[in-house]
């Protein structure tokens, strides 16, 4: 089974994924960093 010839591939990725952590590379805090996790979001 293949795919058709005019098939398209697509992706995505988020900034946060990307960037790495808030304590490397010169990067501060951003909100993502500081927003609690779970219930309490």
């Amino acid at each position: 089974m293949g795919f058709r010839h005019d098939f398209l591939w697509g992706g995505a990725t988020a900034a946060n994924q990307c960037e790495g952590g808030y304590d490397k590379g010169g990067r501060g805090l951003a909100n993502v960093d500081v927003v609690p996790i779970g219930k309490d979001r």
